[in-house]
């Protein structure tokens, strides 16, 4: 935060881990190695600073080390390039790691970088590399206070940096027409003794480049109660349970954006719920609206779970796409 950082071929390197800048300026040299700037574009990188000439390089191009995923979130920070050859930023993953470039509205104005094509490499199908350049007003956020802050307003909020709540009561609320988009490194960590409400009437969605996506995590003996009517998109799980954990879930509609297979001949199930292992955590469905996933036989679970509470049953419906919905509705 608050830094002016200079580099000749690199001012900020990301090859693994997760980086976040704030307020700050990143500037490369006018003066370059001669023929330099085209050098590891075409090639996979080396060692060290092995890599190609760039103000901001994030990720990597070598199957053979830096095997770590990379997570870049930028605010309110300027990339300069003082080589009319060399970007501002260059980004790359291997298809068997991720790599993500979060950017706030204000980075790019300053740095030239409001559309994709002001971000050079990238793997040539994309399939591990995101990219996700926030749109006026909508403000992006890595800390939980920040997160807090910013729902309270009126507006889209992108959490872009895993967080943790460990003691107290909180509750976040996402107001109707309003998004919380959960993406690159993001996830809501409840542990320890922290009771977490979430009050959604609009939209919590995850996106991110792993079929081992949360939207939220609880452990320890923390306490997670979804209320509202709102939808819920994660990549794989919007919430999972271990330790002495409890997840109440009273109304909302959950959908998944993968399933999971052990292997290639177990048929793929939907793990939208999900209770860790050997775990004493519970979880609890009053109301809701599940896509392809049964709360009252969880087969997250081996035994298959039942997570309806009692009193409420299940009723499905399947729809002309194919997709089967269940709802969770009081008994007579």
């Amino acid at each position: 935060e608050d830094s002016k950082i200079y580099g000749v071929q690199n001012a900020v390197m990301v090859r693994g881990g997760t980086a976040v800048i704030k307020n700050s300026t990143l500037t490369t040299a006018e003066q370059i190695a001669a023929g330099s700037e085209d050098k590891f574009t075409e090639e996979n990188w080396g060692n060290g600073n092995e890599v190609p000439y760039a103000a901001l390089l994030v990720g990597d191009r070598n199957n053979n080390a830096y095997n770590y995923s990379a997570f870049v979130t930028l605010v309110n920070t300027e990339i300069k390039s003082g080589n009319a050859e060399v970007p501002t930023v260059y980004i790359w993953q291997d298809d068997n790691k991720s790599a993500s470039l979060i950017a706030d509205y204000d980075t790019q104005i300053k740095s030239d970088i409001s559309g994709e094509s002001g971000i050079s490499g990238k793997s040539a199908d994309g399939s591990s590399v995101f990219v996700y350049l926030a749109a006026e007003g909508e403000a992006v956020v890595t800390s939980f206070d920040e997160l807090k802050s910013a729902l309270e307003k009126d507006g889209n909020v992108v959490l872009a940096n895993e967080i943790t709540v460990t003691e107290g009561a909180t509750t976040l609320e996402v107001k109707s027409g309003d998004t919380l988009r959960i993406i690159g490194a993001g996830i809501i960590n409840i542990n320890g003794t922290a009771e977490l409400t979430i009050v959604n009437n609009g939209s919590i969605i995850q996106t991110m480049q792993s079929e081992v996506g949360y939207l939220f995590r609880a452990s320890g003996n923390s306490k997670l109660t979804l209320n509202g009517d709102g939808e819920y998109v994660a990549v794989l799980t919007v919430g999972q349970a271990g330790d002495n954990s409890v997840i109440t879930v009273n109304g909302g509609s959950f959908n998944a954006l993968v399933g999971w297979s052990a292997s290639e001949d177990v048929p793929e199930t939907y793990w939208i719920f999900n209770l860790i292992d050997d775990s004493n955590a519970t979880i609890s469905v009053t109301a809701g609206t599940f896509v392809n996933y049964d709360p009252s036989n969880s087969q997250t679970e081996n035994p298959a779970a039942n997570f309806v509470a009692a009193g409420y049953k299940v009723e499905s419906v399947v729809q002309s796409n194919g997709e089967t919905w269940y709802t969770v509705v009081p008994k007579a």
